[in-house]
């Protein structure tokens, strides 16, 4: 595996891929291929199977006949429940780390330096393909922090974190307080799932389910959705104790009529104003500099020279474009997405002497809403606009929370009839759009959807956008997150 730095500079998350060059050898591939995003590890008791020995399964059948479904007798963590609401939340490949007891120390493991001296966690150091990590039902400080700082240290992993059972704020976020993770490498998930296990009901740690959320929902999506294989939650949090989990980084599944049993929270661990705030984003990351890292490994049986260089940036500005007409980086054309630089100024004459090769390659993540389409942050231009917002009556309103509307409404409400017209605008101050432009429109409250287009019918690009409403002599604006 090539050993890969990460640096973040503003808004772009670099990703420095170091590649030892021996001598010349094979032809130059055409592309980058995506590694997988949806394999998951799972360490913990089972029925049976071999101990600290990571073995895939790619199935809930395949998994009941090489480790058993019974968990009676079984130690705080089990994993055979987790697994199989992994697959039926969507979930397509996990590796399982049978663990001789539930203790701290068995789930931590021993780390032995090389494959097959490894044990419990440490033993899925070997298992390059998983991009999370659970350990369902372990909440202690020692095992949480242990999987962020195995996450981290492969730089290719998120853990998914279980909250203690039965899920009470208090102890929620007194455990939250005693969790870390600055670059955002661990997410936590509160309360716990009711779900059917053998055909028995059983409350069960929520990772499991969010693994298989993870599995089916591609890297720089925000994981929300239902859980299909949910019956219902150990605790039911109000929206009071939403507006204190979510800000504090835990991600809570709620219960809504008529609308299931949903992850309603996609952040990580990482403190507010990170550039790995949110689960997308650094997903996103990981699968971003794994795919490049691999598919540029073909560079240790190539000569270290500026035709090498040249054929790196090529390989690499091609699989970037493709991932930034696919919605997954920010800006209005592909220089405004992302760099790729592979040539004198990225390497020392001593880096070209030792034949190492360094790719530094700058991508503009787009920065997902949790809970809705738009973040909106309101902008005053000075007195000048309180005063005609008091004069016309014309207000520009933030939308209602909603995770699970591709697109979101836009708000307003008028005092008085009037002639109103509502556009949106890049950052750069750019016409996007008209939601509205009407002569008049009667007095109360307005509701106009935007479809993510361009005037021309053209779908734009995820990322920040300005909304100005127009009403006599109202001129309110908002700055909005749009995320696909």
């Amino acid at each position: 595996m090539i050993p890969v730095r990460l640096l973040i500079a503003s808004l772009l998350v670099v990703v420095l891929v170091p590649v030892a060059v021996p001598a010349a050898g094979q032809a130059f591939p055409a592309w980058i291929p995506d590694v997988p995003f949806g394999v998951t590890g799972y360490i913990g008791e089972t029925e049976k199977g071999i101990f600290d020995t990571p073995t895939r399964v790619r199935s809930w059948l395949e998994f009941a006949e090489l480790f058993g479904t019974e968990i009676e007798g079984l130690g705080a963590v089990a994993v055979g429940p987790a697994v199989k609401a992994f697959f039926a939340e969507g979930g397509g490949t996990a590796w399982i780390v049978r663990t001789v007891d539930s203790s701290d120390g068995a789930l931590v493991g021993f780390d032995g330096g090389v494959p097959g001296a490894r044990t419990g966690l440490a033993a899925l150091r070997d298992v390059d393909e998983v991009s999370a990590v659970v350990v369902p039902g372990a909440t202690s400080i020692a095992v949480q922090t242990a999987m962020i700082t195995h996450c981290r240290s492969l730089g290719d992993r998120i853990a998914i974190l279980d909250g203690v059972p039965p899920g009470d704020l208090s102890s929620v976020l007194a455990q939250r307080a005693a969790l870390g993770a600055p670059e955002g490498f661990g997410a936590l998930y509160s309360p716990w799932v009711e779900t059917l296990y053998q055909g028995t009901p059983r409350t069960t740690p929520p990772s499991g389910f969010v693994a298989g959320v993870y599995a089916r929902t591609a890297p720089y999506r925000s994981p929300v959705d239902i859980l299909g294989s949910a019956i219902g939650l150990s605790t039911a949090y109000s929206s009071g104790e939403v507006d204190l989990l979510v800000p504090d980084g835990v991600n809570p599944i709620r219960s809504f009529p008529g609308q299931g049993i949903r992850v309603w929270g996609a952040r990580t661990l990482a403190p507010v104003g990170d550039e790995m705030l949110y689960v997308a984003v650094r997903r996103a990351v990981n699968h971003l500099r794994e795919s490049i890292d691999e598919g540029t490994a073909f560079s240790t049986s190539e000569p270290n020279d500026a035709t090498l260089w040249t054929q790196l940036r090529a390989l690499v500005e091609n699989y970037l474009t493709v991932k930034w007409a696919d919605g997954w980086l920010a800006g209005v054309t592909t220089s405004d997405a992302f760099f790729v630089r592979c040539d004198a100024t990225t390497m020392t004459a001593q880096d070209i002497a030792e034949g190492r090769t360094i790719l530094l390659v700058g991508v503009a993540l787009v920065r997902p809403a949790e809970f809705t389409i738009f973040e909106i942050v309101h902008e005053r231009s000075g007195a000048t606009s309180v005063t005609a917002r008091r004069e016309t009556g014309a207000r520009l309103l933030a939308p209602t929370p909603n995770p699970f509307n591709p697109r979101t409404t836009l708000t307003f409400t008028l005092e008085r009839p009037g002639p109103v017209r509502l556009e949106v605008f890049d950052l750069a101050g750019r016409f996007v759009r008209t939601v509205v432009d009407s002569p008049s429109l009667p007095a109360g409250r307005h509701e106009r959807t935007w479809d993510g287009r361009d005037a021309r019918g053209r779908s734009v690009a995820s990322g920040v956008y300005s909304v100005r409403l127009r009403a006599g002599a109202t001129n309110d604006v908002r700055r909005v997150t749009l995320v696909e």
